[in-house]
């Protein structure tokens, strides 16, 4: 993982459960995301869903708020799979290419997010749904640095610029 560089990534359809809460990620940072997760995983033991699913857990800006660089984020996501119970907070995410960045510091989410924002910008794509951003790996302690790993990732599609010629003769 080199942290700060964009790069693509083809991702298959998936499955992910969303749970909103009333804490908005960006207003007080990992302290927020972690208050997230304590809500999350206690819906999911209330629930009897098995902890495994909450291995990589992560957060949500919409689609219209990243596109609008607005940051907030209130909604959690888990991927899960063919065996987790269906309800109404279950969400397919389609097969799309995805630009990525990965990062070790929680407090650069932001910061990463703004450069994806731009560099998706410049290369002429859109935004194609939400911005992911997934837990990848969480040491309870770290003598180096930020005790966690996360991904960025947003879907795009291409720019389609229609060129009409009239020709005069």
């Amino acid at each position: 993982m080199i942290v700060g560089l964009v790069f693509f990534e083809y991702m298959p359809k998936r499955e992910i459960s969303v749970m909103k809460t009333s804490i908005n990620y960006f207003e007080q940072g990992y302290e927020s995301y972690e208050r997230m997760l304590h809500v999350f995983k206690s819906n999911l033991i209330q629930n009897n869903i098995p902890l495994s699913y909450f291995f990589n857990a992560g957060t949500i800006i919409s689609k219209d708020n990243f596109d609008h660089q607005e940051y907030f984020s209130d909604t959690l996501f888990i991927f899960i799979d063919d065996s987790y119970p269906p309800n109404n907070s279950c969400i397919a995410l389609k097969e799309s290419l995805y630009m990525c960045i990965c990062a070790d510091d929680p407090d650069k989410e932001k910061e990463y997010a703004k450069k994806l924002y731009h560099e998706m910008k410049q290369q002429g794509y859109t935004l194609d749904g939400d911005y992911l951003c997934e837990l990848l790996t969480q040491f309870p302690f770290s003598n180096h640095g930020s005790p966690i790993k996360y991904k960025i990732q947003i879907p795009l599609s291409k720019n389609k610029k229609l060129v009409f010629f009239l020709f005069i003769c």
